[in-house]
């Protein structure tokens, strides 16, 4: 048998699943933090080099992909930078779309690096969120979303944040499994709208300005009148509050989306909205 003349799988292992097979153009996609890792990096291939899957020799013969940690190393020959592996998760078929997953498992960053996140999550605009890999994620709202980029914001959302997608849907696949578990059984709702996003599924939209802080002077009007700071508590329903002894007005910290609720309450007037 000559073995020179026939591909194997190296090692006798087949690559992960969704791995491109020989001859598929593919184009570099990387991570930001792949790129760190890569030696000699002046001579990869630049970010949206396209190159075809090929084969190379390799102990036990040809093939076009190694196994080892990270997801191994696919090789591909690249048009301008020639022939040299790179991880599969940093390699997107020409053509497919950011959904379009060619390898199967994103890549978690832990204390051991870069490890397989067993699913993805829908990024999608004007989508609620949690973020962050400690034990009290940040609440942010995605605002925009393209191959590159997450743009999002967090409290008290006025300002508009960006991150690399790849690294970003990491933080927020983390963070979202993280509130959950904290906090799941008390929102059931939210809960079922954050497991159709991390089943890739349409999830719910909301409007990014809602959540946008403001304070609310409102002044209590009816029975309450003459008696204002009996209403305290449920001035408190809407957020902060503080009360202008002088001008007799409570002052509410809050959220642009529950304007519309203290408009509908009979006992309070709106004076002014900074």
């Amino acid at each position: 048998m000559n073995l020179r003349k026939r591909t194997y799988i190296s090692e006798g292992r087949r690559p992960p699943k969704g791995t491109p097979r020989v001859g598929t153009r593919v184009v570099f996609d990387p991570y930001v933090v792949s790129m760190a890792m890569y030696p000699h990096k002046e001579k990869f291939p630049r970010r949206g080099e396209e190159g075809t899957v090929t084969t190379v020799p390799l102990p036990g013969g040809k093939s076009h992909y190694l196994l080892g940690p990270g997801g191994g190393l696919l090789y591909v020959k690249w048009d301008k930078a020639g022939t040299m592996g790179v991880a599969p998760r940093d390699v997107k078929k020409v053509g497919a779309t950011n959904e379009e997953k060619l390898y199967e498992a994103i890549m978690a960053i832990t204390g051991k690096g870069l490890e397989p996140l067993k699913s993805g999550i829908r990024i999608q605009k004007n989508t609620e969120y949690y973020m962050g890999a400690s034990s009290d994620p940040k609440h942010i709202i995605v605002t925009d979303v393209n191959d590159r980029f997450i743009t999002y914001m967090t409290y008290p959302y006025k300002n508009k944040l960006r991150i690399d997608r790849k690294i970003g849907e990491d933080l927020i696949i983390q963070g979202v499994r993280t509130w959950i578990k904290n906090y799941g059984r008390r929102y059931p709702e939210d809960v079922a709208n954050f497991n159709k996003l991390l089943a890739g599924k349409k999830g719910e939209t909301v409007d990014p300005s809602d959540f946008q802080r403001v304070d609310v002077r409102v002044k209590v009007i009816g029975k309450h009148a003459s008696d204002p700071e009996a209403l305290w508590r449920e001035a408190e329903r809407y957020g902060g509050v503080g009360f202008n002894m002088k001008n007799k007005v409570f002052e509410i910290s809050t959220s642009r989306g529950s304007i519309p609720d203290i408009k509908k309450n009979k006992n309070f007037k709106i004076i002014s909205i900074k």
